[in-house]
């Protein structure tokens, strides 16, 4: 027993976890309703910008930060240099980083020899000639051409550093480039670049796949997921859309509407009839309303969390981006690039105290319109409550304070309603002390 103890206290070890409790601090049943919030709002069926105004935000993002692309505008053709250093910068990222494989050791500098050959570079032309894809079931991106997962932390499954994001079925996709191994495909969405699986795409002539995004008869996923059926009686499977997907709408039937999905059959890659509930969609866009906005950010309540996608979940700017896109607003993938595309209300500074911040924040801030970030998450702005500021947002974890030098985590794992003093029981201080500015999600 003496001799073997040595060896089994060398083994890598996970971070210890805890549960958080269902219902967090200062917050009451009655709050995890839309019906609570909408009541207390004091105009919630104002349209806070309509079709034409959301399109001009959309172009200011574009515009202003770079971070969202209009995808059917770069249709054609592609310097190879171009696409040669978005995947090395994605390489150069990764190596650049303390990561640990599944075992919990320590990944090699040689590691990425065979992950760069795979990359398959020497193969990029000067020119690249563009292709045109869409998801024919949920598509990870991933920073690198494999299916290992590194971690930053020893056995930290959850948070995978390769996974980039993920897409649902029908998102248009540029693709510019195949893996050496033929198993991946180099590309990009309307927000990010990255390697998928060419098992999950479709490809189209140009034509079509404009015409797919840019049609004016169209549905929007409405539920936080959404099942999508090949056949009218619905029992052959097509898979699930997640909240925020759109789908260029045919006819519609009684209690369904007839859609468009991108298929892979006998009769080669094309699109076909596919079929959704009407309960689950709407047609076109919807207004923006903090009564929709209220309405929709609650049907993904205790939704689960998912690190940059991982396994069609989402995490705390996805969620926002769902949630957004089904009134037409495209926000950037990443926190810091969503807090910018908004209107800054108000920036704070570091003299400011929580309790400053708290009413600031109640002041200034619009409530279902309101982005709040700090570094690394960010969170939507429901209203106060007795002088307390109160968060939607999808989080992993809250910290409480185990000893006077380390936190204990307690795991969330789901949207969930907090006070912005969420955290108050860590090193770091509540969550308030941290955000960065009030962004308003209006022209």
């Amino acid at each position: 027993m003496l001799l073997g103890a040595p060896l089994l206290m060398a083994q890598p070890k996970p971070e210890t976890l805890y549960t958080s409790p269902l219902l967090l601090e200062n917050v009451s049943q009655a709050m995890l309703r839309p019906g609570y919030w909408i009541s207390r709002h004091p105009s919630p069926d104002v349209i806070i910008m309509n079709d034409k105004e959301i399109e001009s935000f959309n172009a200011s993002i574009r515009k202003r930060r770079g971070s969202v692309s209009h995808l059917p505008s770069l249709a054609g053709n592609i310097s190879g240099n171009t696409i040669r250093n978005g995947i090395n910068q994605g390489l150069n990222l990764l190596k650049s980083m303390r990561l640990y494989d599944e075992k919990g050791e320590r990944v090699p500098s040689s590691f990425w020899n065979s992950i760069q050959a795979n990359c398959n570079l020497k193969a990029i032309p000067g020119t690249i000639k563009i292709r045109y894809a869409l998801p024919l079931a949920f598509a990870d991106q991933r920073i690198a051409p494999t299916e290992v997962q590194l971690n930053k932390k020893v056995l930290d499954y959850e948070f995978d550093e390769l996974q980039n994001s993920g897409f649902d079925i029908g998102t248009p996709l540029l693709i510019y480039h195949n893996s050496a191994d033929g198993k991946w495909a180099y590309g990009s969405s309307a927000i990010t670049s990255g390697w998928f699986r060419l098992s999950d795409l479709v490809f189209l002539d140009v034509q079509s796949w404009k015409d797919y995004q840019q049609t004016q008869d169209f549905v929007v996923i409405t539920a936080a997921q959404a099942d999508l059926w090949k056949d009218a009686s619905r029992t052959n499977y097509a898979g699930a859309a997640r909240m925020g997907s759109r789908f260029p709408l045919l006819d519609e039937e009684e209690d369904r509407y007839i859609i468009s999905l991108p298929v892979r059959d006998d009769e080669g890659q094309r699109l076909a009839s596919g079929y959704i509930l009407k309960q689950d969609a709407h047609p076109k866009y919807l207004p923006y309303t903090a009564r929709n906005v209220y309405e929709l950010a609650f049907r993904m309540l205790n939704m689960p969390y998912g690190w940059a996608d991982t396994n069609g979940n989402t995490d705390c700017s996805s969620y926002l981006r769902q949630l957004f896109s089904c009134f037409g607003i495209i926000l950037p993938r990443n926190s810091a690039e969503q807090e910018k595309s908004g209107k800054i209300a108000h920036s704070f500074t570091d003299k400011e105290s929580a309790n400053t911040r708290n009413e600031t924040l109640i002041k200034k801030g619009k409530p279902a319109l309101t982005l709040l970030r700090r570094p690394g998450h960010i969170t939507l702005y429901l209203g106060s409550v007795d002088g307390r500021a109160y968060i939607i947002h999808n989080t992993w974890a809250e910290r409480v304070k185990d000893t006077n030098s380390s936190n204990k985590i307690q795991v969330i794992n789901r949207v969930v309603v907090s006070d912005v003093f969420i955290g108050n029981k860590s090193l770091q201080g509540p969550m308030i002390k941290h955000f960065t500015s009030i962004s308003l999600l209006e022209l």
